[in-house]
């Protein structure tokens, strides 16, 4: 799934260079975004010029990924971040929330969201706080799902990801304060 801009805007969390990097790493958006990243930094009004900034915003898509992931860290001013670190699952907690959240939103059929649900679940590393509303995973909560129909079931998981992104929206707003 590729992020664009307007979903971590949406999602009302804090991100920046660091985020985009994890994400870009991942595939979770493609160079365009870097774009579109520069030219909003550069509106900023406490924007200080940066040439690899420029560059972004005007001619982004014309650096490879590789290049682009060894450039930004030197060029932003940030440290690498290391695969599996702190930091790293941090920015991808965040990354992880904006998925979600948007999958949520804008796709209304319960087996599609599912469905999409699983595929990012595979996407951000099988993580077991996610296993519960995930259909192919053994409930976790008590709840047998032989007792209810189809249609219950897969509603009774979009309730346990409602929950899930209500209190991962806390946790991360906790972090970023």
């Amino acid at each position: 799934m590729l992020l664009r801009i307007n979903e971590l805007e949406d999602a009302k969390i804090k991100y920046d260079w660091k985020t985009l990097y994890v994400a870009l790493y991942l595939d979770f958006i493609d160079i365009s975004v870097l774009s579109d990243y520069s030219v909003k930094e550069m509106s900023n009004k406490l924007y200080v010029d940066n040439e690899f900034i420029t560059e972004l915003a005007w001619g982004g898509c014309e650096f490879l990924k590789e290049e682009l992931l060894a450039k930004m860290p030197i060029e932003l001013g940030f440290e690498e971040i290391e695969k599996n670190s702190i930091h790293w699952n941090y920015e991808l907690r965040k990354l992880r929330y904006c998925m979600l959240r948007f999958a949520r939103n804008t796709i209304s059929n319960n087996k599609e969201l599912l469905s999409k649900v699983s595929e990012i679940y595979a996407d951000v590393g099988y993580p077991v706080e996610m296993e519960e509303f995930i259909p192919y995973m053994p409930p976790k909560d008590g709840y047998d799902p032989t007792k209810y129909s189809i249609e219950e079931n897969n509603l009774h998981m979009i309730m346990l990801l409602d929950k899930f992104l209500e209190e991962e929206k806390k946790v991360i707003a906790k972090l970023t304060s």
